[in-house]
């Protein structure tokens, strides 16, 4: 089902991001790095609202938004 496709895509993206900075490959301020993060989390926000998992929808909503935030930093700067 694509929406099971959908939530592994996110989950690799996620998992890829914190392997990049755990491992310094990359900064918190690394655009890349963000945008993996809002496209993973916004990839799980739909995966999880489809099966009705709202404690984590609400957590992948919020780390959206963190990532969103980010991403409006570094354009404003």
């Amino acid at each position: 089902m694509i929406v099971d496709l959908v939530g592994w895509i996110g989950s690799i993206q996620i998992l890829l991001a914190y392997f990049l900075i755990s491992t310094h490959r990359v900064t918190s301020m690394n655009v890349f790095y963000v945008l993996l993060n809002v496209a993973g989390s916004s990839c799980l926000l739909y995966n999880t609202l489809h099966y009705k998992t709202y404690p984590l929808a609400t957590l992948n909503l919020i780390w959206f938004c963190i990532g969103l935030y980010a991403l409006y930093r570094m354009i404003k700067r």
